[in-house]
């Protein structure tokens, strides 16, 4: 069984060297092969969510001081149309088309 990359459209005989494709030639890759068939979400959902996302994240992050370190906040609940509407325009939003998930990474300091 052959695999073909999304993206380049490469052939690949196992998973693993399609997933060792990916994250050497496509690390940033921001193409959602499927983009076409998501919906937009509608107004009240996405300030639903945008709303949920911000309690989250401080809920999640906090703010010590002294407790400064990298956090990870890991969204399982969001549906794709939303996640995607609401970070796609984020410089550091990626997906990956083998595993199928989205990553967008925030970096900042509290003052």
């Amino acid at each position: 069984m052959t695999l073909r990359c999304c993206l380049c459209q490469e052939t690949f005989i196992s998973r693993k060297l399609l997933l060792t494709h990916e994250r050497t030639k496509h690390r940033n890759n921001k193409t959602i092969p499927h983009f076409h068939l998501l919906l937009w979400p509608s107004f009240k959902q996405l300030i639903s969510y945008q709303d949920a996302f911000i309690i989250l994240i401080k809920k999640r992050l906090g703010f010590n001081r002294h407790s400064v370190r990298t956090k990870w906040v890991l969204i399982n609940v969001f549906p794709e149309n939303v996640f995607v509407y609401l970070f796609q325009s984020e410089p550091s939003f990626r997906y990956n088309t083998v595993l199928r998930k989205y990553c967008c990474t925030f970096k900042g300091e509290v003052e």
